[in-house]
């Protein structure tokens, strides 16, 4: 019987334990607002809720009441114990709590920029590169472009002097030509001259033979 009692006594007790939990009373309680400085006042408000931001306008002799001013307007007194120079811890938590949501949203926005910004810096080093080596092909042509260039005014001088040389190639040969054309002339004259000398001495080998020959016959015939 005794065992049964204990046995149950200790059910009980775990059961009760494992039931049991840690709970909080909340911090949000309403503050009701008086037309004076003081409890026996009437209510002009039912109750300001704790964390309520408003503009101290003055304090009672004692200290214990303050004329406060709320941000709708509102004007009366309510207990100095209520008020507080910062904000309610609850209130600096949940601020806290919103300022690390937003750093923590902040930060996952920053990371993401960052992949985006490391994802953008590797398409731009690719393309850096490509740029580079397509400098590098262009300086090439440009070097090739300048080495045709060089050596087209090379040929261009060397036109120009074998130019010059034909010039005087030609001249000289026009000069010969022309000094052949004379000779010839000459040549010729000098033909015609000839054969007319050879016209003349036989026509006068035809004047005077007969006649010498006639002189030798009658030589001949006086001996």
């Amino acid at each position: 019987m005794i065992r049964y009692f204990l046995l149950s006594a200790a059910l009980w007790l775990f059961a009760s334990t494992a039931a049991a939990q840690t709970v909080y009373v909340s911090d949000i309680f309403y503050v009701p607002v008086r037309s004076g400085a003081g409890a026996q006042y009437r209510i002009v408000h039912q109750g300001i809720r704790s964390g309520t931001q408003m503009t101290l306008l003055s304090e009672s002799a004692d200290g214990e009441w303050a004329n406060i001013r709320t941000e709708g307007g509102l004007e009366g007194w309510i207990p100095t114990q209520y008020l507080l120079r910062e904000q309610p811890a609850r209130m600096q938590l949940t601020a806290a709590q919103s300022r690390l949501a937003a750093t923590s949203k902040r930060a996952e926005d920053l990371e993401t920029e960052l992949k985006n910004l490391r994802s953008e810096h590797n398409v731009l080093a690719r393309s850096s590169n490509e740029q580079a080596k397509e400098s590098e092909q262009y300086a090439e042509e440009l070097r090739k472009i300048r080495a045709l260039s060089a050596d087209t005014i090379n040929l261009n001088q060397r036109y120009q002097d074998l130019l010059e040389k034909h010039e005087l190639v030609q001249t000289e040969f026009d000069a010969v030509r022309a000094e052949n054309d004379r000779l010839k002339s000459n040549n010729t004259i000098n033909q015609w001259m000839f054969g007319a000398g050879l016209v003349a001495f036989g026509m006068f080998l035809m004047l005077i033979l007969p006649a010498f020959v006639r002189q030798k016959r009658h030589s001949d015939w006086a001996n």
